[in-house]
């Protein structure tokens, strides 16, 4: 940082700068640090769920989001789809790439997935915490039916369950 400031004469003519520097980088890198810490998970390095109600409740930007929310669950924002078909492709890659056999420190390890989908915008006037609770609904059907499976959230059966 620098700060630079005139040192006029008795007729207000400016005879001398002085200049004044400082060293602001250990105090970026810990901003940066901080930020680090609020917005994304230690585990994985994937934003967390401060970074994720964020994006959601604000407009969405131009790109995905991928966040850990805890434990094994994650969430994902998929923005740029003109319909609900132009998912289905992605929806079945998805839980094929996360089966693939990952090798780390000689250990082999295999996942598996159980997606739930929700989409906005909907008929209704809908929250971004009601969006992760259809997701999370849906996802239970997923896990209920098997492994490496999605399940799409129907949100016109949901108005006539919540009556029931």
């Amino acid at each position: 940082m620098l700060t630079i400031s005139a040192v006029p004469d008795s007729t207000g003519a400016t005879v001398h700068y002085i200049a004044l520097f400082s060293d602001i980088s250990q105090l970026k890198e810990h901003q940066h640090q901080l930020e680090q810490i609020a917005h994304f998970d230690a585990l994985t390095g994937l934003p967390n769920r401060v970074l994720l109600t964020d994006r959601m409740q604000q407009t969405l930007r131009e790109s995905d989001t991928l966040a850990r929310l805890g434990g094994d669950e994650f969430v994902a924002i998929f923005l740029v789809l003109s319909d609900n078909e132009t998912c289905l492709p992605l929806l079945r890659r998805l839980p094929l790439a996360s089966a693939q056999e990952v090798n780390a420190q000689g250990i082999s390890m295999q996942v598996s997935t159980s997606l739930g989908v929700t989409f906005y915008p909907q008929s209704e006037s809908i929250e971004a915490d009601q969006l992760l609770r259809q997701a999370d609904h849906a996802m239970y059907q997923a896990k209920q039916a098997g492994k490496n499976r999605y399940q799409l959230f129907d949100a016109a059966w949901d108005p006539a369950m919540r009556g029931h």
